[in-house]
């Protein structure tokens, strides 16, 4: 496997859960109050890590705005065309934050494994 094969495919299949789930006709269901801004933020974790990882000269100001932009994109997707789904800017700000603890994560992890 190629090294742009091995750090791209974690990234495609982050992608790939958070569109189905994102884009899915219902819900899933909750169990608690706002149970979907925790969905969320570890959705989004995981692709901001996957995305630093397939990219990582990204950095945060990038990271940022795709993450922002898959949020929208998603909330928008939504609104658009699924009756039975609530758009929502604050689940947008959650996806935010989530890729924000992706790159905490994968700012903490560098720093550990750097050579001192």
């Amino acid at each position: 496997m190629t090294p742009v094969l091995r750090r791209g495919m974690p990234l495609l299949l982050v992608f790939a859960v958070l569109l189905v789930a994102g884009l899915s006709p219902r819900p899933v269901p909750e169990f608690f109050h706002q149970q979907d801004k925790l969905h969320h933020a570890l959705g989004f974790l995981a692709f901001g890590w996957a995305l630093l990882w397939a990219f990582p000269r990204l950095g945060f100001m990038g990271l940022t705005a795709v993450g922002l932009l898959l949020a929208g994109a998603i909330e928008v997707g939504q609104a658009m065309w699924l009756p039975a789904r609530t758009a929502s800017l604050w689940d947008a700000l959650a996806g935010l934050g989530g890729v924000w603890l992706g790159w905490a994560c994968w700012w903490l992890a560098s720093r550990r494994s750097a050579p001192r």
